[in-house]
């Protein structure tokens, strides 16, 4: 697992719950 997947893994993170927030 490289840097760039991690910081990846973790933007998508917060945008799924952004997008979870906002439909709710």
């Amino acid at each position: 697992m490289t840097s760039s997947s991690n910081h990846i893994c973790l933007v998508w993170s917060r945008a799924r719950y952004t997008m979870v927030t906002r439909s709710n």
